[in-house]
């Protein structure tokens, strides 16, 4: 977690002025959450990606079985700019991250985002908890963009926080410094978990992906997630084009809760015409 240069570490647009990573800190705050069979806490702090005073955030989640009974690391990892190509390659530093549970166990991340392109700016990220273990598949959200850089010290920021919301214990609430001159905060909500049993959609098409080649008879993909808390099974998925529709057919599953599966229609479409725009759709029905 060392950067160099004292208190001036991450780059801003505009300016020579660099800004604090805050290092060797560990983030405000840990939260902790007792899911009843098993207990957690979870906590962030700035490490140095590159050694080029790019950073991004360590993160890691312990657990324990009971009461009085040992912790141990459940899973870590660092996140960076999504933007990047590698850790090695980023330019853009996030850092000042808060971190919270909701009670179905996925977690969020709020940061704040800084470089040569970007003014300090608000963002989250996140993961479901049956994700693979050390990885943030939220994608990066906007949150609020920065416009200044802060010019006449380093002093940036002085932690982010967040929480749940105890009234659904689904909701994070985070707030977080952003931009430099004059400074602002931000107050901001986001959910993660879904209140629903049933709630299953189409949250990609994987094919066709590009737009040139194609033909009279294109083969098309999709991605079938479930967002409810229940396992579904036959799922009728639609296929159109132009808005008429092609075909309707089964995902037979099942698809546990937070999972995700793709799915690849019998029927398929004619994009043959060069030069002309087709509107193909994907849902559940």
């Amino acid at each position: 977690s060392e950067f160099t240069g004292g208190f001036s570490n991450l780059e801003q647009p505009g300016t020579a002025q660099r800004i604090d990573a805050i290092m060797g800190a560990v983030m405000y705050m840990t939260n902790y959450y007792d899911f009843g069979t098993h207990q957690s806490i979870i906590l962030n702090f700035p490490v140095d990606l590159n050694n080029n005073n790019v950073s991004g955030i360590r993160w890691a989640e312990l657990r324990r079985t009971g009461y009085g009974q040992p912790w141990s690391l459940y899973q870590e990892s660092t996140f960076y700019d999504p933007n990047a190509a590698s850790a090695a390659t980023a330019t853009e530093s996030v850092f000042m991250g808060g971190m919270a549970f909701d009670s179905q166990g996925n977690i969020a991340l709020g940061y704040t985002k800084t470089g040569p392109s970007t003014f300090p700016s608000l963002y989250y990220t996140g993961r479901m908890a049956s994700d693979a273990l050390g990885t943030m598949t939220v994608a990066e959200t906007l949150v609020v963009a920065g416009t200044t850089s802060v010019t006449t010290n380093d002093r940036y920021g002085d932690y982010g926080q967040a929480v749940r919301d105890p009234n659904d214990d689904l909701t994070f609430w985070v707030t977080s410094e952003y931009t430099g001159q004059p400074r602002n905060t931000r107050v901001y909500s986001f959910k993660l978990g879904n209140d629903f049993n049933t709630d299953v959609g189409v949250s990609a098409i994987l094919q066709p992906s590009t737009g040139s080649g194609l033909t009279a008879t294109e083969t098309v993909q999709v991605t079938i997630e479930n967002f409810g808390l229940d396992a579904q099974s036959n799922i009728p998925v639609e296929l159109k084009l132009d808005g008429n529709t092609v075909a309707t057919e089964t995902y037979a599953g099942p698809l546990a809760s937070g999972a995700s599966a793709n799915f690849t229609f019998a029927a398929t479409v004619d994009l043959s015409t060069a030069g002309q725009t087709y509107n193909l759709e994907a849902c559940t029905t």
